[in-house]
């Protein structure tokens, strides 16, 4: 009665924190397709612009904070309230939609 009250159908338990495997594996996926693609478009940039070592680091931290920010966003949603929870994963969320855009471009 509870999951109809909350707008959840029966039997979609997919990213529902009640089945930790699937929860799990779905955010395990989420990193490593995140990581991949910062990793992709940290080695383009780097040989396109020729960035120097230092300017390297800081587009290093920045792809790594931002799937960090996307991430945690997600997970820790239940924890903490709405409005940092919302700051938090909208920065990732950006950050990452920057790295996507910039693999099509770089591409």
């Amino acid at each position: 009665m509870a999951g109809r009250l909350l707008g959840r159908r029966r039997g979609t338990k997919l990213l529902q924190r009640d089945n930790p495997m699937r929860f799990g594996s779905f955010f395990l996926a989420l990193l490593v397709i995140v990581t991949l693609v910062n990793l992709y478009v940290h080695r383009r940039a780097s040989r396109t612009f020729a960035l120097s070592v230092r300017h390297r680091r800081l587009l290093g931290v920045a792809m790594v904070l931002g799937a960090l920010a996307m991430v945690a966003s997600r997970v820790i949603g239940g924890i903490w309230p709405d409005a940092p929870v919302v700051g938090l994963g909208g920065v990732g969320s950006a950050i990452e939609i920057g790295v996507i855009v910039a693999a099509f471009l770089l591409g």
